[in-house]
């Protein structure tokens, strides 16, 4: 039998997939060839998800903690003694001494149901803001009135593509075809990344701006536009507001500061914005590392105006895309009313935040989908605020460095092992994820676990309805696109009727109808938090790696033995005495870490970088390095601004 579902993951790409099944199991997953965008492509990872499915480390049970180590228990006994906590808690100090934190380790439009529970339970503490995207998104929110991005099929009428921070051959794998296509039709790709990607592969030639200086380079770019004549007047007359506050800060760019503050040579500048301006349609696709710095939100702005003044935005083959929210036409599943008792407490300074809110004032921590303990900024410091909760309740898959510091665990339900809808922020397909098996064990998906603790509470709202009739419920606004859930269970996806172009008609849904490129501020650039200096000569960058995502996957790889890599410049390496394959420490001012040395010619010579995500019982935890500083708009955590430096490691 065949079971069509779609995957699941924090991506771009929600690709299509079916199952096979056989006596119960899943015999073997692939892509299905006949979607339109992902095309029977999957990643490595998901390739080999049924390592992850059967995997012997998987937790099948619940399970109390009993001083250093677990005890299996039985399903009743675990939700009564969550329901109790959370009661306890409630009565005690009111529902916001429970922190909620969940995040998109598992995707799926069920999960926000939650929701709905916190509002009849009268409140939480939530983990707000992002360590992803955030800011990037409230800018591109602010710039044009919503979220809107070119339809993938569009991709190929563009003369020139901008890869600004974006890595489509790690993050977003189904792109790389249509780039390919523009590249045969003539098309020209430029990379702007601090350091070399996979999809440097892809590009006529690269730009390697320092770390956090992406304002800075959009606006010198503008500039020179201006300057040499470039810009679209009639498009900023009709569809720019507040161009000329926006000029007086481009004014001040010239290309000797632009250089000066970027690091990149002046030719280079002028040869992007030549290209840029003259090789139209030219588009933008932003990535979501250059907004993990303190003005990351104005680094979008100030990229988005680049479209604005070239008259790029609203033209096929064109536009500055960030993320595609086009086709999330759905009945809202979260609490509809007033939640009574709400606090906020954000995700890219979480140990500084529940510290702040005073000490033993959280009663209950309820964790799913996420990995805090790992994936947070200030991990050593987390740790010990988290460890001074009372009740701690995560759902999961694996023994995650955050399960393990839990009281209760609780096994969560695959993708293969649930009903859910899925959408992708990259294509305007939605997909319904269609139970393929039942539960591996007692595990439960993250929807009956919510349904277990509210009854036991006397909250009966996620009852009412099964997966798939909440699945029905949501999608209900779209049956006047002939999306049902009939239609879903048939076909597996179906494509939101979204304009393959958005704003082609030039309407912007903003206070003046047109791109807020000045108004109210024009957008600046901001330093990061921390530069190099002769102590921390490096910038600090940690991205993602093609055979993990955030946490997942890491024990089900390499050797656990093997050490963190880290890659440098040959020449900032040597200065330093250091030789390559040598066991050294990456350090900050926050912390320090065990390291195996790389070398990487394509590194600038001021930047390190290692991959996020390693376990720390696998010699990882790169987040113990980085401070919980925050971006500039969207409760976006700062992530990236750290300054490092490395030494051989000393002898333990």
């Amino acid at each position: 039998m065949i079971v069509r579902t779609a995957c699941p993951h924090d991506c771009f790409d929600c690709c299509g997939i079916e199952a096979e099944v056989k006596d119960g199991l899943v015999t073997s997953i692939r892509g299905s060839a006949a979607h339109p965008v992902t095309r029977g492509f999957l990643c490595g990872k998901v390739q080999d998800y049924l390592k992850r499915q059967y995997s012997k480390d998987r937790l099948l049970y619940p399970l109390r903690r009993e001083g250093a180590s677990f005890r299996r228990i039985g399903w009743e006994e675990a939700l009564d003694e969550v329901a109790r906590g959370l009661e306890r808690a409630r009565a005690a100090k009111g529902p916001s001494s429970v922190l909620s934190y969940s995040d998109a380790g598992s995707m799926g439009y069920l999960k926000s149901l939650e929701e709905r529970f916190w509002g009849e339970f009268g409140g939480a503490t939530f983990a707000s803001g992002s360590l992803c995207s955030a800011a990037g998104l409230e800018a591109m929110a602010a710039d044009y009135g919503r979220i809107g991005q070119h339809d993938p099929e569009d991709i190929p009428n563009s003369r020139f593509i901008v890869l600004w921070g974006r890595n489509p051959m790690v993050t977003n794998i189904h792109m790389v075809p249509y780039i390919r296509e523009a590249k045969q039709d003539g098309a020209k790709v430029v990379l702007v990344n601090p350091m070399p990607s996979e999809s440097s592969a892809l590009a006529d030639y690269a730009v390697k701006p320092r770390p956090g200086s992406d304002a800075a380079l959009a606006l010198g770019l503008a500039r020179e536009i201006i300057f040499s004549g470039k810009q679209d007047r009639a498009y900023i007359d009709d569809h720019v507001e507040g161009y000329v506050k926006y000029l007086e800060e481009v004014m001040s760019w010239t290309l000797e500061r632009t250089s000066d503050v970027t690091g990149v040579p002046i030719v280079e500048i002028k040869r992007l914005a030549e290209d840029y301006a003259s090789l139209r349609p030219s588009s933008i696709w932003i990535g979501f590392g250059l907004q993990r710095h303190a003005g990351g939100g104005n680094a979008v702005r100030a990229i988005n105006a680049l479209g604005a003044i070239t008259g790029n935005v609203g033209k096929p083959g064109g536009g500055v895309n960030y993320s595609n929210r086009s086709s999330r036409v759905l009945n809202p599943l979260g609490y509809e009313g007033i939640m009574q008792d709400v606090r906020r407490v954000w995700k890219g300074r979480l140990a500084e935040d529940i510290k702040s809110l005073g000490d033993g004032f959280l009663e209950v921590a309820m964790i799913s989908r996420s990995n805090p303990l790992l994936q947070c900024p200030d991990t050593e410091e987390l740790e010990r605020v988290f460890g001074r909760i009372p009740l701690k309740v995560v759902s999961e898959h694996f023994l995650t460095d955050t399960a393990k510091a839990a009281d209760i665990v609780l096994p969560a339900a695959t993708f293969l092992e649930e009903d859910e809808l899925y959408y992708s922020y990259f294509h305007n397909y939605i997909s319904l994820g269609s139970k393929a098996v039942e539960p591996c064990g007692e595990a439960k998906s993250d929807l009956d676990i919510m349904k277990g603790i509210a009854e036991r509470l006397g909250i009966g709202c996620l009852s009412t309805r099964s997966s798939l009739e909440w699945i029905g419920y949501a999608i209900e606004p779209m049956q006047k696109y002939g999306i049902t859930l009939e239609r879903l269970m048939e076909q597996g996806w179906i494509r939101f009727p979204a304009p393959e172009v958005p704003w082609r008609d030039g309407k912007f849904p903003t206070a003046s109808g047109k791109i807020m490129v000045g108004s109210p501020e024009p957008p600046k650039y901001i330093p990061p938090y921390e530069t190099p200096d002769e102590e921390y000569p490096f910038y600090l960058i940690t991205g993602a790696l093609r055979d993990r995502l955030h946490s997942q996957y890491d024990n089900l790889g390499a050797d656990p033995g093997a050490l963190q890599t880290v890659y440098v410049h040959p020449e900032a390496a040597k200065r330093l005495g250091l030789r390559e394959l040598s066991e050294v420490e990456i350090y900050t001012k926050h912390g320090a870490i065990r390291s195996k040395l790389v070398f990487d010619n394509g590194m600038r010579q001021d930047v390190i970088y290692a991959h996020h995500g390693r376990w720390k019982d696998r010699n990882g935890g790169i987040n113990r390095l980085v401070k919980g500083y925050m971006a500039d708009m969207g409760g976006q955590g700062a992530l990236y601004d750290c300054a490092a430096g490395i030494r051989p490691s000393e002898v333990r």
